[in-house]
């Protein structure tokens, strides 16, 4: 236990170091004046059949707010964390970040967008009994949606873990770039 604690420390101590630099202040703060009306107004989405756009707000419950906050804040701390991770001699490879943006961009459009149907059809185009699956595909992301919202959250603070430990672990000083 006294292992994860000190392992979950990591993460404050990461962000005072990159945020005690402004540049990386100012990128958090404009990634998330720009994230979380996306987020707000993306996250609606399955309510209006698949529309993004202000259209959506009316739509908005206390939840889907709460996920579009979470998510636009560790997407806000991710994105500086990572670059100054690079800029700094930090090894950065292919994360759980990666997944977690993916993820929290995607579920969200998957719901009710012609994305699946359009993959299913082509991918039936080749392989006929592949068609069968696009509607029930759809309806379990709809149904489901907070718990992938939830493993989106999960990922982006599991990608943020990752980048603290490689800011943490850079060989060059922090004042020196």
């Amino acid at each position: 236990m006294a292992m994860l604690l000190d392992r979950l420390r990591s993460v404050p101590r990461a962000l005072a170091v990159v945020f005690g630099r402004t540049a990386y202040r100012v990128l958090a703060l404009v990634l998330l004046v720009i994230t979380l009306p996306a987020y707000l107004m993306i996250l609606p989405a399955s309510f209006t059949g698949g529309a993004i756009g202000l259209v959506t707000l009316p739509f908005l419950s206390v939840r889907l707010v709460l996920f579009a906050a979470a998510m636009s804040i560790l997407l806000s701390l991710i994105v500086p964390t990572a670059i100054y991770a690079i800029r700094h001699g930090g090894r950065l490879r292919a994360s759980s970040a990666t997944g977690g943006v993916l993820t929290a961009v995607l579920t969200p459009l998957l719901c009710c967008s012609p994305a699946i149907p359009i993959m299913i059809s082509a991918i039936a185009a080749v392989i006929p009994a592949a068609g069968q699956f696009g509607l029930p595909l759809q309806a379990f992301i709809a149904t489901h949606e907070s718990l992938l919202y939830s493993l989106a959250i999960g990922l982006l603070g599991l990608g943020l873990y990752g980048n603290a430990r490689r800011v943490l672990g850079c060989s060059t000083p922090v004042g020196t770039k």
